[in-house]
């Protein structure tokens, strides 16, 4: 019968399995790097050692790879310098741990208007000079400026019946 030295599965790993957690989608605005945050658990518990990868893929296959960085409590950050791919997969996995996770990227041009529609509607803004002046956040430089004409056509502040954009 062979003999059975203890050294030699000593150093045995057993895989443990991890929790990974996504978000199923993130929307990135058009040509821009990207960050991916995910959690890594363990039977609920921080992971904050595990050696980590994501790979962004689209329709022709990987795009790019990058090393997770763990930022506090088991949560890794993924900075993408990618900044073209309009629709694809992240996929986290971990190399010292059994666990992947799947997320869905898409790029939008949509936050930018919502910003601006949230500028419009909440910032202050004036009437001075036949002129509707609206204002960015800092309350003094104007975002956008709009003659003010009456019924007739001719530049009024009172009884405004037309704005016209000013370029």
């Amino acid at each position: 019968m062979p003999r059975l030295d203890w050294y030699r599965f000593y150093s045995l790993r057993v895989a443990v399995p991890v929790t990974i957690s996504v978000p199923p989608t993130l929307v990135i605005d058009k040509d821009v790097s990207f960050t991916l945050f995910c959690t890594i658990r363990y039977e609920g518990n921080p992971v904050v050692d595990a050696l980590v990868q994501a790979t962004l893929y689209n329709k022709t296959g990987a795009i790019e790879t990058v090393d997770g960085v763990h930022v506090g409590n088991g949560v890794y950050a993924f900075d993408f310098s990618d900044t073209e791919t309009k629709y694809g997969f992240v996929l986290v996995r971990t190399l010292n741990y059994v666990g992947e996770a799947f997320c869905e990227v898409m790029r939008s041009d949509a936050y930018p208007q919502a910003l601006l529609s949230r500028k419009i509607v909440g910032n202050n803004w004036e009437i001075k000079d036949n002129q509707l002046i609206i204002y960015d956040d800092d309350g003094e430089t104007p975002l956008l400026v709009f003659d003010l004409y009456d019924r007739l056509g001719n530049p009024a502040e009172v009884n405004v019946f037309k704005r016209v954009k000013k370029k």
